[in-house]
């Protein structure tokens, strides 16, 4: 099985921070269900997210870092309307 990172060949290209490769290996693995149908696109994303929130990776590198992480995550997943 092939994650969405493999997928899309998308990369963070950060300095070595390992909340944010954390979150962003547990947001392919997210992507990766989103595309077998176990879960929905946006329950993904929201879970993703609210494990960055419960983390403080938000609150510590900020909103807008976090949203290009997942982004990268999801990128190429399909969405559906759940």
């Amino acid at each position: 099985m092939t994650t969405a990172a493999e997928r899309t060949g998308a990369e963070i290209s950060t300095p070595a921070d390992p909340p944010l490769d954390l979150l962003y290996e547990r947001s392919c693995q997210l992507a990766d269900r989103v595309e077998d149908g176990t879960i929905g696109f946006l329950d993904a994303v929201d879970l993703a997210w609210e494990g960055a929130l419960f983390a403080g990776t938000v609150d510590r590198v900020g909103p807008d870092l976090v949203q290009w992480v997942l982004a990268c995550a999801f990128v190429g997943t399909k969405k559906d309307a759940t």
